[in-house]
């Protein structure tokens, strides 16, 4: 066969682009095809002979179309300088028309057939008779021709056409297989740069064999040490260790356990002897993968930094509740579901007798807290995200406490402050301003009593004058016993006894010649707190007594008489003589508050009074510890 000179030059002809030929779809499925201008290849050749010798047409081609050519990935019995450039422009090519179409050509004799008679391949490649069949691609688009080609005319029969027909599926196939191939190897780099990506250590492995396929970058970097085909094999120089610093064997590595048994492994700690020699802390993770469990997996983590703040966070959270246990003040941590996390002692023993209170609600372990101050406090500061603060009394130890809630995202932390002695200084303070007023208008009372009665029991001016001067003095001896108190000074003075405090407040109040006073009892002495304390409560009877009972008439008796028994002071404060008592007198005035408060809060002894008719009898039980104090 010969071939004229003018299909020599591989782009000397351009036609006209046909519609389906420059179909987008077509020619993309062309590039992925990457056959175009690829190099002769056995497999497509051996189509081509085949395809010649079935047929017995001397010449047969695979060919590929785009918009501008034909490019023979593979021929058989074609000469000149066609078969030197494996291509001819689309002026010479009857394989555009089996692309246009998507369907077989049979031509007989191409010089009269109207379809291709003005086709250059009949005088310059002698193309006389042509039998084609469309190539596609999986897609189904039509990549080319698969053609026989005869010199002189020829009627193709239907066996023709089946067979070229069967030769073209096997090349069809070929290709698709080819694009399947090319389609696992771009999943397989995508999977790869995917796993390249985790910010995690994978390991593929196989089952059964336990052959290590793949170890990600950051695997890589994470062991510090390349993967080496012997290792993966047999895992042997791997760095896994365990504490006492023997080796892993390999039937002891998580994945091999879950290609060997099956073994699904979660947050296993590993130590690893990293390749540049440090030890290092790993997390795995393991399991079987895929629909036929052909493959494992392992994932791990470097937790050494973390191992190691956990490690020093359980430190100083041990330091901080070594803290916590220690502080004599109550602390009590919740869960913004009122759920108690944390109790320390303090509070167990001062709150719930040293009960372990961990898990329960605080509404239910303290049920009496519900809708006092103190739930008030801890809602306001979880609902407001605000410190607020409320006071608890604890009525079997009349101790109170100031609470003071301090929230976070989850949770209350709440201190409590034992303010049982400060709330005393201040409410005693406030009841000594009020007795200081009580008092200096008692004092203008009695003054006034004294000068009207000594004015009546003396001769002369200077008589009534000494003895008016000599109570006054007593009064203010009597008055200085208090002033601590009021001053918050301490006594500059030593000890008193029981003796000379009972007669320094009493003896004012005598402004009668024949007044019968007995003062007797052992000697005692008092501290400054004890005096300051029990002269107020003395005060407050002898003024009452100046002024209603027994030192207010001339026939009227007072003893005062106390004994001592298991360090207890018991002292009587008994009147006659004087008015007679009508009724009992109101416990409620601010003279029976003072004594009460006095006695019972500052001295922690008891107070009884009974308001006789001849005269008030008063019983006090003290202890020597708080008189002395």
């Amino acid at each position: 066969m010969t071939e004229s000179s003018s299909a020599t030059a591989k782009t000397s002809f351009v036609s006209a682009p046909d519609t389906s030929l420059s179909d987008q779809d077509r020619l993309q499925a062309l590039q992925r095809s990457g056959l175009m201008d690829s190099a002769p290849e056995e497999v497509f050749d051996r189509t081509v002979s085949l395809a010649s010798r079935l047929l017995k047409a001397p010449v047969s081609l695979l060919s590929l179309v785009d918009t501008e050519r034909q490019f023979f990935k593979a021929q058989t019995g074609l000469a000149g300088s066609a078969a030197e450039a494996r291509e001819t422009p689309l002026s010479h090519s009857f394989c555009q028309h089996v692309v246009q179409q998507n369907a077989p050509l049979r031509v007989s004799d191409a010089r009269t057939d109207p379809r291709v008679k003005d086709n250059l391949a009949i005088r310059d490649l002698n193309v006389v008779a042509y039998l084609g069949v469309p190539v596609r691609a999986p897609g189904g688009e039509v990549l080319g021709s698969l053609c026989a080609i005869m010199p002189e005319p020829r009627e193709w029969t239907d066996d023709d056409l089946t067979n070229l027909t069967d030769i073209a599926l096997l090349v069809e196939s070929e290709i698709a297989l080819r694009e399947s191939l090319v389609h696992v190897e771009q999943e397989r780099t995508f999977f790869r740069d995917v796993i390249d990506q985790l910010p995690i250590g994978v390991v593929i492995a196989k089952v059964p064999s336990a052959a290590i396929v793949m170890t990600n970058n950051v695997g890589l970097s994470l062991v510090n040490e390349e993967v080496s085909a012997e290792k993966a094999q047999d895992y042997r120089g791997l760095g896994a260790q365990h504490h006492n610093g023997a080796r892993y064997k390999p039937a002891e590595y998580p994945l091999v356990r879950t290609v060997v048994e099956g073994e699904v492994v979660l947050n296993e700690p590993m130590l690893y002897r990293r390749g540049d020699g440090a030890l290092v802390e790993f997390e795995v993770s393991s399991r079987r993968v895929g629909e036929d469990q052909r493959t494992a997996v392992a994932t791990f983590v470097d937790v050494t930094d973390r191992k190691q703040a956990e490690t020093s966070a359980n430190e100083a959270r041990a330091q901080l509740l070594k803290v916590l246990e220690a502080t004599s003040d109550p602390i009590l941590f919740l869960k913004q579901d009122w759920t108690i996390t944390y109790a320390n002692k303090a509070f167990t023993k001062n709150f719930a007798g040293g009960r372990d209170l961990s898990g329960e609600t605080v509404w239910k372990a303290f049920p009496g807290w519900k809708g006092n101050p103190l739930w008030h406090a801890f809602h306001d500061a979880v609902e407001n995200d605000v410190m607020e603060t409320a006071e608890l009394f604890l009525e079997k130890t009349n101790q109170r406490y100031e609470a003071r809630a301090f929230p976070s995202e989850e949770d209350l932390t709440v201190f409590f402050r034992d303010v049982t002695a400060e709330r005393q200084v201040v409410e005693t303070r406030q009841l000594l301003v009020r007795e200081l007023n009580h008092r200096v208008k008692n004092l203008f009372a009695v003054v006034s009593g004294m000068i009207g009665m000594t004015a009546r029991h003396t001769r002369t001016p200077a008589e009534m004058a000494k003895a008016l001067r000599g109570r006054v003095s007593a009064l203010a001896q009597a008055h200085e016993l208090i002033r601590p108190a009021v001053t918050q000074e301490e006594i500059g003075q030593p000890d008193v006894s029981l003796q000379n405090l009972v007669a320094s407040l009493i003896e004012p109040h005598l402004t009668h010649e024949n007044d019968q006073i007995t003062i007797e009892g052992p000697a005692i002495s008092l501290g400054a707190n004890g005096s300051t304390n029990l002269a107020m409560v003395l005060h407050e009877l002898a003024t009452n007594a100046a002024k209603y009972g027994a030192l207010s008439a001339p026939q009227g008796r007072l003893v005062v008489r106390w004994s001592v028994r298991a360090d207890v002071a018991y002292l009587t404060w008994t009147e006659s003589g004087g008015p007679p008592v009508e009724h009992e007198q109101s416990t409620s005035g601010f003279g029976s508050t003072l004594i009460d408060m006095s006695v019972r809060s500052q001295l922690r002894g008891t107070v009884d009074l009974d308001w006789r008719q001849e005269g008030l009898v008063v019983e006090l039980c003290l202890p020597l510890s708080r008189l002395q104090a």
